[in-house]
C-alpha cells in the first residue's frame, strides 16, 4: 500500500491505474477544491481543468490517455474531459 498523498488538502481518491503504475483520481486542495490529478514516479500532478473548480480523473489507458469529467464554469456545469500526451500534462 502506498500513500499518494494529496493536493494540499485533507482528502485524495484513487480511481485508476494503468500498467505503467500511473494512478488518476481526485483530490482536495488546500483552498478546498477538488481537482483531478495523475500521479507517477512518486509525484502527484494537477491536471488542468476547464475553468470550473472541479474536476475529477477516473481511468487511465496503458498508453496515458486519461477520462473524466471538468466543469466549464463557476456554475458547476460538467463536461466529459480528456487529458493526453506522455504524462497528460497536456489535454484536449
Amino acid at each position: 500500500m502506498t500513500d499518494l498523498g494529496t493536493l494540499g488538502g485533507p482528502h485524495s481518491l484513487a480511481l485508476g491505474i494503468n500498467n505503467a503504475g500511473q494512478i488518476v483520481g481526485q483530490s482536495h486542495t488546500s483552498a478546498g477544491q477538488q481537482h483531478a490529478f495523475l500521479w507517477e514516479d512518486g509525484v502527484m500532478i494537477q491536471l488542468p481543468g476547464l475553468g470550473g473548480d472541479w474536476s475529477g480523473a477516473t481511468a487511465i489507458t496503458n498508453a496515458g490517455e486519461i477520462v473524466g469529467a471538468s466543469s466549464a464554469n463557476s456554475g458547476g456545469e460538467l463536461r466529459a474531459t480528456v487529458w493526453a500526451g506522455p504524462s497528460a500534462r497536456r489535454f484536449r
